[in-house]
């Protein structure tokens, strides 16, 4: 079905101003080929599951050794629910990074495309995804892009349908920070800076309460109250890293994997928010 996500844009890139033609290449080699006024080729592949990634490597390579610029659109039931909170599995981090923070995604048998963003929660591991409007396609450009992915680490040529960054925009950001945070939109900002680091940012009250939130949050995870000391934060650590330790755990395994990796997350957040080395 994605043949008819392959026509709808093959039409919508052919009107670009900087396209002089496209066409579907030879089998095998991308879902679609342009060809740009100024001699520079893009391949656009519709990914219908996850790429295996030392594959999609070589293919970039390749592409950048011939001053071909990817495109990499993925099918959008692989990706996380909107506003799902998540550390992303390899994959879509190389996708998210090879594509300017965001991925492309279609969704076979429908015209369009769509992007997805992984904005930085606040203990600077998980990710919460964000779900943006289709994508208008105005402009076809070419960047060089450095991957810094360790399944992926270069420099390649991708190509994308222009910045359309909708997770940095005033009134999208401060929607989804108040839906985050559960407080109201005008608690927050275009000029400060978000619990994650990116701008969108909060007022200090707001980044005050999130922060207390999110530190009660992951103390309770070690069974312990906000005002708990450092001795009393290392020495719970140490012993529900003995109960929940896959190999000793009398839980389940897969909940004891859940129960630990859960456990050394708060304690890493909690470490950080305090200064503790």
């Amino acid at each position: 079905m994605k043949q008819v996500t392959q026509q709808w844009l093959r039409s919508q890139v052919k009107q670009l101003p900087s396209v002089r033609t496209a066409y579907p290449p030879r089998e095998g080699e991308a879902d679609l080929l342009v060809r740009t006024w100024v001699g520079m080729s893009v391949r656009i592949y519709l990914l219908e599951g996850e790429p295996n990634l030392r594959a999609l490597k070589r293919l970039l390579q390749e592409n950048t050794r011939m001053y071909t610029a990817s495109m990499l659109i993925a099918h959008h039931g692989l990706m996380p629910a909107d506003h799902q909170r998540l550390i992303p599995d390899e994959w879509l981090q190389v996708l998210h990074e090879l594509n300017s923070e965001r991925i492309y995604t279609f969704t076979p048998g429908e015209p369009g495309i769509r992007q997805v963003h992984f904005d930085y929660m606040p203990d600077g591991i998980k990710r919460e995804a964000w779900h943006g409007d289709e994508v208008p396609l105005e402009k076809l450009r070419v960047l060089d892009t450095s991957v810094q992915a360790r399944a992926l680490r270069g420099q390649y040529k991708m190509a994308d349908f222009g910045p359309n960054l909708y997770w940095r925009t005033s009134e999208q950001r401060a929607e989804r920070l108040s839906r985050r945070y559960r407080h109201g939109p005008q608690d927050f900002t275009w000029n400060r800076y978000d619990m994650g680091g990116a701008p969108g940012g909060a007022t200090d009250e707001a980044l005050h309460r999130a922060y207390r939130s999110e530190l009660e949050r992951n103390l309770a995870v070690l069974g312990l109250e906000l005002d708990a000391n450092r001795d009393e934060v290392k020495a719970a650590f140490r012993r529900l890293a003995r109960e929940y330790h896959p190999d000793v755990s009398e839980l389940d395994h897969d909940e004891a994997n859940r129960r630990f990796r859960e456990l050394n997350m708060a304690y890493e957040f909690i470490k950080a928010k305090k200064r503790w080395t």
